[in-house]
């Protein structure tokens, strides 16, 4: 379900299961839109970022009666690591249309 360093355990898994109760709509990179304008696609990034990390909030708060320490800690592990997944597509996106801005800026200067 998530990437990590450590995969989570049986009783992990169902506790989060229990602690998201529902919450299991995918969020994250937009599926691939070929010719769609990347600033639309990077605003979509920066919205599945703000929803990942406003359920992320929530997940955490409930697991603190379901896991124990350690559960928890490798339970947020593997949810930063998909936020940090998600902060560089966006930072990649940010890129892309910053070059693509400069090419057109030194195309109109020729």
């Amino acid at each position: 379900m998530y990437a990590s360093r450590q995969p989570l355990d049986d009783c992990t898994k169902e506790a989060l299961l229990l602690i998201m109760d529902g919450e299991t709509t995918t969020i994250g990179a937009p599926e691939p839109c070929y010719g769609q304008d990347m600033s639309v696609m990077l605003e979509m990034q920066k919205d599945a970022l703000r929803s990942l990390t406003a359920r992320d909030e929530r997940v955490l708060e409930r697991a603190t009666s379901y896991l124990d320490a350690s559960q928890y800690e490798i339970l947020d592990d593997n949810l930063k690591v998909r936020r940090e997944q998600i902060r560089m597509s966006t930072r990649y996106l940010e890129s892309q249309l910053q070059q693509q801005a400069q090419s057109e800026q030194a195309a109109t200067q020729d």
